[in-house]
């Protein structure tokens, strides 16, 4: 939704006659300043219409300024324009002063006056050199726009020196608030000079450049792009480059017609009409000034009058309208007589000297007031220095005898608290020392405490291994040896072969647990010799596996060793043993009849990396997050009912970690499981 848009919209909804209603309307015809000109003067008249009803001067003062703005006739807009000045001044609004002084100028320039309109510029140029050095200009246009104005003036009484130097300013002033547009108006009008002191080539590069600005950054600034599109074609033409003077005029007229800005149309038109001329098309140049004529003579500037009349005299007489002819050259040398009588160009120039004696009048006088000041000052300064030395004395004195009773009092009470300081600080120092100890002795209580539990939970797990998991095989053994013994001679050989073997199988567990028993037990007490040497980790494997092949076989497990080459570590060689023959003998315990275990071993970096697969059971999550501590019991029967401890998966991680590896578990129920543990590599 547009500015227009929003604003239409507030006021539909806001149906009182007040001050809010004037602001809106006025805010409407501002916002349509450069899409229609006529419904913004329809805006403007209405909120004028509505402050003189309501009597609210700040609303009358904007309308009226928006009104001479937008008006045509330049009687009308000088009017509105003098109303906006005489209800600014009631309201002491300097800014806005500012702003009807400048219109005014513009007006009296545009009807050609150009005494009055310097006089009129002067009086903005004061204001806004007063605002500037206050630095309370918000932006650089009213300032700015002066000396463009001061500048135009000089450049239609053919002073370019002086019009450059004010335009020059103008851009100082542009640049130093970052105004673009102003910026770039600055340098069309630097073109503008250069071209009237028939330096085409320099004045073709400015408007050139400001044209391909404008139509790059802002596009929407149609009235100066028509502007441009002119400027670039009348150098051409000059040029005597006529087919790209024609296109450039071209456009100047297709962007002017569409915003409906008659001076630039008549510009326009007036510059066809001259290269008519150039090509001896005497007749077109006629129709193309006539044209410019009438679009001209309800708004035009005097000096654009002026070259069209001239024109037009030129081409009737070329046509044999000698009367016409006639009249035309009356009016053209009436008007250029208007614009370069001697009393015009005395009076701009004594204007210019009236201008700069005043400024150096008041810069003069704000001098001599700052000295005024500064004198009046540095006087005052003196008397109250006086005054207060001579205070200062008997203050002075009194402080002395003050000072000096406070000093004895003081003396007496430091001693005092330099005692009681030091009795404090020694008793602080004891505190200290005994809160370090306590300190201390708590995080060593709490250390044994956690050695303690952990040693608690050993004796726990130990006395279970040997009241429970050693009892059972070696009762087993037992049992079936006194079998054996007592009725050797009533059992068969088939019956006794299977008894051996279950005696045997007992045995065999029951070392394995003697084995981990004393490995952990060692562990335990720090007893544990670890001897690392070089060794092929594969050679180990492999006699694991072959250690293991028959418990495998009597479950018609397959243990593939898919290790290649050589592994070499740095180990100890028995508990990398046990390790490996934990970690495999586990996979076939939880293995399946049929089933595969699978050892793989392989370079990672620094490491050795094995891995023990099976196609198991698998392991629980729950299962798998306590695995390696001693503090559950995660023992549980392998698919033949083969019990355990939960010991060796215990002692993998003391060992591995001791060799500075790691040890870790990938497991799904129902799929299998692959433990992982990392040794150094030799």
């Amino acid at each position: 939704m547009s500015i227009v848009d929003s604003l239409s919209s507030l006021l539909q909804q806001h149906s009182e006659d007040d001050s809010t209603r004037v602001n809106l309307l006025n805010g409407i015809s501002h916002a349509l300043y450069r899409a229609d000109r006529s419904r913004a003067l329809k805006y403007a008249k209405e909120a004028n219409d509505l402050s003189i009803q309501i009597n609210y001067l700040k609303g009358k003062a904007q309308s009226f300024n928006l009104m001479g703005i937008y008006h045509s006739s330049h009687d009308e807009s000088l009017k509105y324009h003098k109303n906006a000045l005489e209800a600014f001044k009631k309201l002491n609004d300097k800014k806005g002063m500012n702003k009807s002084y400048m219109n005014i100028g513009i007006s009296y320039r545009r009807k050609g006056n150009y005494p009055k309109a310097l006089e009129y510029y002067h009086n903005s140029l004061k204001i806004s050199e007063e605002l500037y050095k206050r630095k309370a200009l918000e932006n650089s246009a009213i300032l700015s726009g002066c000396y463009n104005s001061i500048g135009i003036i000089h450049l239609h009484q053919d002073n370019f020196a002086k019009a450059l130097e004010y335009y020059q300013k103008s851009l100082k002033i542009c640049k130093e608030f970052n105004d673009r547009l102003g910026e770039l108006n600055c340098l069309n009008n630097i073109g503008v000079v250069y071209d009237r002191q028939g330096d085409s080539n320099t004045a073709l590069e400015y408007y050139e450049k400001v044209l391909n600005i404008y139509l790059k950054e802002e596009p929407s600034f149609k009235e100066r792009i028509a502007s441009s599109y002119y400027n670039v074609g009348l150098i051409y033409m000059r040029k005597g480059e006529h087919s790209k003077a024609y296109k450039y005029y071209q456009q100047a007229l297709i962007f002017a017609e569409e915003i409906g800005n008659k001076s630039i149309t008549a510009y326009a038109y007036q510059g066809m009409s001259k290269l008519a001329i150039a090509q001896n098309n005497v007749g077109e140049a006629f129709n193309y000034s006539k044209k410019a004529y009438n679009l001209a003579k309800d708004g035009g500037e005097l000096e654009q009058l002026k070259e069209i009349a001239q024109t037009l005299a030129e081409t009737s007489n070329a046509l044999g309208n000698y009367k016409d002819a006639f009249d035309y050259y009356v009016l053209y040398k009436a008007m250029n007589d208007s614009i370069f009588n001697e009393s015009n160009i005395k009076e701009i120039t004594a204007l210019e000297y009236q201008y700069k004696f005043d400024k150096e009048k008041r810069e003069s006088e704000l001098i001599q007031q700052k000295k005024d000041a500064v004198r009046i000052e540095q006087a005052q300064k003196q008397r109250i220095l006086l005054i207060a030395s001579i205070s200062g004395l008997v203050l002075m004195s009194l402080l002395v005898l003050i000072v000096l009773r406070s000093l004895m009092q003081k003396r007496e009470t430091n001693e005092a608290l330099a005692t009681q300081q030091e009795q404090i600080s020694e008793r602080n120092s004891e505190l200290v020392n005994m809160n370090q100890k306590i300190r201390a002795q708590s995080t060593e209580l709490t250390y044994i405490n956690q050695k303690l539990s952990e040693l608690n939970i050993t004796k726990d797990k130990f006395f279970s291994i040997i009241s429970h998991d050693l009892k059972s095989p070696f009762n087993a053994v037992l049992g079936f040896s006194s079998l054996l013994l007592e009725k050797h001679d009533k059992i068969d050989d088939k019956e006794r072969a299977k008894i051996i073997k279950y005696v045997n199988s007992s045995a065999e567990s029951a070392y394995k647990l003697l084995e981990n028993l004393l490995a952990w037990s060692q562990a335990q007490s720090g007893k544990l010799k670890y001897s690392p040497e070089t060794l092929d980790i594969k050679d180990l494997s492999i006699e694991t596996i072959f250690s293991l092949e028959g418990q495998a076989r009597e479950k018609g497990i397959t243990i593939i060793n898919e290790t290649s080459g050589t592994a070499a570590v740095y180990a100890d060689k028995n508990m990398l043993s046990m390790v490996l023959r934990n970690l495999i003998s586990n996979a076939v315990k939880f293995t399946h009849k049929g089933g595969e275990v699978r050892i793989n071993i392989q370079r990672c970096e620094e490491d050795i990396l094995v891995s023990v697969l099976d196609t198991g059971v698998g392991i629980s999550n729950e299962t798998l997050t306590k695995l390696f501590s001693i503090s559950e019991n995660t023992s549980t029967l392998g698919t033949n009912n083969e019990k355990g401890t939960g010991l060796g998966l215990i002692l993998c991680k003391e060992f591995v970690e001791k060799h500075g590896g790691n040890i870790w578990v990938e497991s799904e129920v129902g799929k299998g499981t692959i433990f992982y543990f990392t040794i150094p590599a030799s």
